[in-house]
């Protein structure tokens, strides 16, 4: 598949229209068309480990949640690490494609995946997709012939829904929890074998619960849930949570997002007829407990 068709849909899961202003989303690095897709890398972070196993592996794309350019270049030399990928990739003709936030606010994304971690119901988006962007139209005219109504339908019904849901998300447990029920929970839906808790004096009992994937402190702030599940919050945010109420669980930034690479390589298989999808072996959050 030609690279500009798998970003095309790539983009039908998740426009980048929908990335927050400061971010750099989209296709990243291209090599010289025409570039045929055949297996693509699914990694959080696009780190010299990962680009050495791309290679390896024969990569032709990387998909990499956290964009691996992010502020501006003034040259592509080999004195920084960044830079080195940037020329390893397109010594070896391999496309660099990142989300990030475009993910995070679609149905079905990271935070849909995250929250996943308890049984919840009446799941909502904390801010209002308008809110955050103003700019943006939600209505669709059109014209089409009778005959061709039902074709319409159905290329708009893949058009993802940009109001109903954003992060962060909070929803009610079907179920009351103890802290101790719910980090067992996370450790398992997270695959983590440790993880931080800040317990609130106030509330042992968990009713319902708030989560924002990677930094969540001030998305989070002074919203009303017993339980925050994020990867990571100021040490004052913390403790303004715990003595506001609310329960909090960190992770590490990295470790509430990378979980969501096996689900989305699922989402997209079959999106992608032919490609071989995989996810990086060898990611990993740079922080290690010792």
């Amino acid at each position: 598949m030609e690279l500009k068709e798998v970003v095309k849909k790539l983009n039908q899961f998740a426009p980048t229209s929908l990335a927050e202003k400061w971010d750099n989303v989209g296709l990243l690095i291209e090599p010289s068309s025409p570039l045929q897709v055949k297996k693509i890398m699914l990694t959080n972070d696009l780190t010299p480990p990962v680009m050495e196993e791309a290679v390896a592996k024969g990569t032709n794309l990387i998909i990499s949640y956290h964009p691996p350019i992010f502020t501006g270049m003034k040259c592509v030399t080999q004195k920084s690490w960044k830079e080195r990928i940037v020329t390893t990739c397109l010594e070896n003709r391999i496309g660099v494609f990142s989300p990030h936030t475009s993910y995070d606010c679609v149905q079905d994304g990271v935070n849909d995946w995250l929250i996943k971690a308890f049984d919840v119901v009446d799941v909502r988006p904390i801010q209002n997709a308008m809110e955050l962007h103003s700019n943006m139209s939600n209505s669709i005219s059109c014209c089409v012939p009778r005959t061709q109504c039902n074709q319409l339908q159905e290329e708009l019904s893949g058009i993802p829904h940009i109001t109903d849901r954003l992060p962060p998300l909070s929803a009610k447990l079907k179920n009351k929890l103890t802290v101790d029920d719910a980090i067992q929970k996370v450790k398992s839906h997270l695959e983590l074998d440790s993880i931080r808790i800040a317990k609130s004096p106030d509330s042992n009992t968990l009713e319902t619960v708030a989560v924002c994937a990677g930094s969540g402190g001030s998305l989070l702030k002074d919203v009303r849930a017993s339980l925050y599940l994020t990867g990571e919050m100021s040490h004052h945010d913390v403790l303004h949570a715990v003595y506001s109420g609310s329960n909090v669980i960190l992770c590490d930034h990295s470790n509430s997002e990378r979980g969501f690479l096996k689900h989305l390589k699922m989402s997209l298989e079959p999106q992608l007829p032919g490609v071989d999808i995989f996810v990086s072996a060898v990611d990993k959050d740079p922080l290690e407990i010792v």
